[in-house]
């Protein structure tokens, strides 16, 4: 599903970024970040052969009001799409999430982030890459999503999923994938 929305991003230390990054802009927006760890149980791990990408909490950074108002509506078709009722299912920011060329992140299930956490929704942010496919499993079906307006720079996207599915980035073979 497609945005119209600009997410007007603004990051402690580099200010606003317009979208699609520039090569400068988008390795001082990685030199910011930490690697992304895992979890595994209730350790949290880092091991860039299961994932390797870059994340920022949402306490660096900062997303404009008529985005946070485009993901409100985003949330109601996810509520009705899933089954869900839509007045009790909110969005809550988690990670600004960059993965460069080579990075992925291997097939797992997400652990729970807050109480009540019933799905995940992946907003793809328009920055030009290639690969970086996400493949949601759940039993014998498959769903691959490209994010191909946010890949291609145009507009951003999302998908969203039950958080009990299996699922997984495919490795980014060329330019920086964006994601919340």
């Amino acid at each position: 599903m497609l945005f119209r929305s600009d997410p007007e991003l603004e990051v402690q230390g580099l200010g606003p970024l317009k979208l699609p990054l520039k090569r400068a802009k988008a390795k001082a927006l990685v030199e910011l970040c930490q690697v992304a760890p895992f979890g595994k149980g209730t350790r949290t791990l880092v091991d860039k052969r299961v994932r390797k990408a870059f994340e920022l909490g949402p306490q660096k950074f900062q997303l404009g009001e008529q985005w946070n108002a485009a993901v409100a509506g985003a949330t109601q078709l996810v509520a009705e799409q899933l089954g869900l009722p839509a007045d009790r299912l909110e969005a809550r920011l988690y990670k600004l999430l960059v993965y460069e060329p080579g990075g992925f992140f291997v097939s797992h299930r997400d652990s729970e982030k807050h109480d009540r956490m019933v799905a995940s929704m992946i907003v793809a942010l328009p920055n030009p890459f290639e690969g970086g496919e996400l493949v949601v499993r759940h039993g014998p079906v498959e769903r691959r999503v490209k994010f191909q307006e946010a890949a291609s720079g145009m507009a951003p996207c999302y998908a969203a999923f039950y958080a009990d599915c299996e699922h997984e980035v495919r490795r980014v073979s060329h330019g920086i994938r964006l994601a919340l």
